[in-house]
């Protein structure tokens, strides 16, 4: 019955404490730290947590470096090595929380400061009575705004007299020792000497340390009072100088304003309120919150000390642990997918500590679909469409990505030319299909289409002569047709044409003497009896031009008889004289012209 009747109370204890740490972390789970009597319970079996409830092992705070908190103090007070204030006490270590083996309190366990013992050393006065002489006698002289001048008297006029000389402690000498904690200890005194002077001069007031305060007196009501004013009241204090001669010395006492020792301030401190959920660790350990005692007055003068010093704190544990791996965004692909057919993906991520995400949480390797090879045609250019399928290997290609094996794409075609109608006016229409291409789709071309035949020219033949027959040239155009395709043609005999004769006399053309006719060039008359003297010519026929030369070969020619004729017969034969120098000759040269009949049809060519 006892059992039941404890784990009543555990569960309750339970659900108020995880409602409550609930609400201040936010987490799914209820978080709960167990005193030491459900700890035990849960440890023999006699309870389980509840599915949803985790708990917070108790567990103080460790560390291995201190660091002082308050120094030595007796009573809490602190000791400033005074009389009354020195010898024995206690001082106050925390653990230092920066210290990387710092871990801090669980599940309500403690973080309790340690008392150790200490020791401020009492004030002891040095010792020793062994003095060093400076070697100087010194006149302290004091102007009436009580400005001190020192003046070394080296018994020179104004410089004599009487006079301190200092004495400082030896501290080398077997009888000193020094002084303890605040001891005093006065490392100089004065002793008066004399300097003699050259010539007798009046006394100076010499004093040994000016004027001194009477401390003994103190800051009192009035000059004729030994009654000491309250803290922070106005009174009168006392000096007096010590004189060497102070029968001459004008002023030896005087009286100060002054104000009583200071009233006692107490300390004035305060605890802050308590700060948001922070943890030593970045992640994986329980958070806490603290709080920071601040002094704002410091106790002086004697005035009550604060509970606490500046800078004390107090921690409890607040919230949940922070995890130390924050997953962010989806997987996503890092890099290209990989010739084996696997992908890298990869997802942001926050580390609240360095390792604080396994690899496995960063990086991930999938299969991925891979071509394996390139695109490869399957079927040719469509000339309908203007497209083509392609193919190629994969690697975990499948599904969705059934496309990566197989695409159709656009392709580039020209078809063939197709005539469109007939050729009209030597030239051809033309078309054909082109897809994706800038090639042109229609043209123009020149096409075969002959013209009529037309008289060209009449020109002599061999039966010009006695027939007066000759051959006639025809012409046509040709646009557009193959380069065979005849655009002339010659008809042997075909139109009238009077071949070209000379005849030579050896006298003029009137004189009816004998001739020697000739239808072609000569190059050496001798042979067919002519000689060399001939006075004239006669000539006939179409188109003839004729020409008698000195030389032979009708070259190195001494002089030239050159004459055309027209449309003449035989009957008509016209005469010309040679007129030269002399009328010796020994070749010539017949020509028959062709005669126009028309324009020239055909593509020019050299032989026109």
């Amino acid at each position: 019955m006892i059992k039941i009747v404890i784990i009543l109370v555990i569960l309750i204890g339970l659900g108020l404490l995880g409602a409550k740490i609930s609400q201040d972390g936010g987490s799914d789970d209820i978080l709960v730290a167990l005193d030491k009597a459900t700890r035990q319970a849960i440890s023999r079996g006699e309870f389980e947590v509840p599915e949803g409830v985790s708990y917070v092992e108790q567990k103080d705070c460790e560390g291995t470096e201190w660091i002082k908190q308050k120094g030595c103090s007796l009573n809490g007070k602190p000791m400033d090595g005074t009389e009354g204030s020195c010898g024995p006490g206690k001082e106050i270590w925390i653990l230092d929380q920066t210290h990387s083996s710092f871990k801090p309190a669980t599940g309500g366990g403690k973080c309790e400061p340690e008392e150790r013992d200490c020791n401020v050393e009492c004030p002891k006065p040095c010792e020793g009575d062994t003095w060093k002489n400076s070697g100087k006698c010194i006149r302290r002289e004091y102007d009436i705004r009580g400005n001190m001048k020192e003046v070394v008297l080296d018994g020179t006029e104004g410089k004599c007299g009487e006079g301190i000389t200092q004495f400082n402690l030896d501290t080398t000498a077997p009888d000193y020792k020094p002084a303890v904690g605040k001891g005093s200890c006065p490392m100089t005194k004065g002793g008066a000497c004399n300097v003699p002077c050259p010539k007798p001069e009046p006394p100076v007031c010499n004093s040994y340390g000016g004027w001194i305060e009477n401390t003994g007196l103190g800051c009192v009501i009035n000059e004729g009072s030994s009654i000491k004013v309250n803290c922070g009241q106005q009174g009168v204090k006392q000096s007096y100088k010590i004189a060497t001669n102070p029968k001459v010395c004008a002023e030896l006492i005087k009286w100060e304003t002054c104000t009583g020792k200071p009233c006692p301030i107490d300390c004035v401190g305060s605890w802050s309120g308590w700060s948001a959920p922070k943890s030593d660790e970045p992640c994986g350990v329980q958070p806490y919150k603290e709080k920071t005692y601040s002094v704002t007055t410091q106790a002086q003068h004697g005035g009550q000390v604060c509970g606490y010093t500046h800078g004390d704190t107090r921690k409890q544990n607040s919230g949940s642990p922070l995890t130390c791996c924050e997953l962010r965004d989806d997987w996503a692909k890092v890099g290209n997918c990989k010739a084996d057919g696997t992908q890298i993906l990869s997802r942001t991520y926050k580390e609240n500590k360095p390792g604080g995400c396994d690899d496995s949480q960063k990086t991930k390797l999938v299969p991925c679909c891979k071509p394996t090879s390139d695109w490869r045609d399957v079927s040719p250019c469509n000339q309908y469409t203007g497209k083509k399928d392609q193919k190629r290997d994969t690697i975990n290609c499948g599904g969705d990505e059934s496309d990566a094996a197989n695409r159709t794409i656009n392709c580039t075609y020209v078809g063939e030319w197709e005539k469109v109608g007939v050729c009209e006016n030597s030239k051809q229409k033309y078309k054909r299909t082109v897809h994706h291409s800038n090639e042109t789709r229609t043209e123009e071309r020149p096409c075969c289409s002959p013209g009529e035949w037309t008289d060209f020219i009449c020109k002599s033949n061999n039966n010009s002569h006695s027939s007066n027959r000759g051959d006639l040239v025809q012409s046509r155009s040709i646009v557009g047709c193959p380069a065979d395709t005849p655009f002339k043609k010659t008809i042997p005999n075909g139109c009238n044409y009077r071949g070209c004769k000379i005849a030579l006399r050896a006298h003029w053309c009137w004189d009816g003497g004998p001739e020697w006719e000739f239808t072609k060039n000569e190059r050496n008359l001798h042979r067919h009896g002519a000689g060399d003297t001939v006075s004239s010519y006669k000539m006939a026929g179409e188109n003839c031009s004729a020409s008698v030369y000195s030389g032979t070969s009708y070259s190195g020619m001494q002089w030239n008889n050159r004459h055309t004729v027209k449309n003449k017969n035989w009957s008509n034969r016209q005469c010309f004289n040679m007129n030269g120098p002399d009328n010796s000759i020994s070749s010539m040269s017949l020509t028959s012209y062709p005669t126009v009949l028309g324009t020239w049809q055909g593509p020019n060519t050299s032989d026109d």
